[in-house]
């Protein structure tokens, strides 16, 4: 067995933090991990909870970034709060897919450029 294949993802939740970690992660999501939309922008627009006009993509990675984040925060801490606020913009854009299944916002549809589906990728946690 090669020595990177000692280690595999697991599920968020599926370790219990405890101690200090869970002191620590309980503090992330107190603050920075539920105040982020509230305090600092492109997070306090409602990218994927609402279609945003725009011409850029990174506004949308960014919130992909929290969403993603705050998500596995929420799961790992057993935090409902946390976990409604990010998943809200979780089931809007599930809700709001394409007849052919595309997720995500209208004005890059169609992208051009290197980084066409980077915030999809990022929203989609993988």
């Amino acid at each position: 067995m090669a020595s990177h294949a000692a280690f595999r993802s697991l599920a968020p939740g599926a370790v219990r933090p405890e101690g200090w970690l869970r002191s620590y992660l309980e503090k992330q999501a107190a603050q920075l991990g539920s105040q982020l939309p509230d305090v600092s922008w492109p997070f306090t627009r409602q990218y994927w909870a609402e279609e945003q006009e725009g011409e850029s993509w990174w506004p949308w990675e960014q919130n992909a970034y929290w969403i993603d984040g705050a998500t596995r925060l929420a799961l790992v801490l057993g935090d409902d709060k946390l976990l409604a606020k990010a998943g809200r913009r979780i089931q809007y854009t599930l809700s709001h897919a394409d007849d052919d299944g595309y997720l995500g916002p209208e004005f890059f549809k169609e992208p051009t450029g290197d980084f066409h589906r980077w915030p999809q990728m990022l929203f989609s946690g993988d």
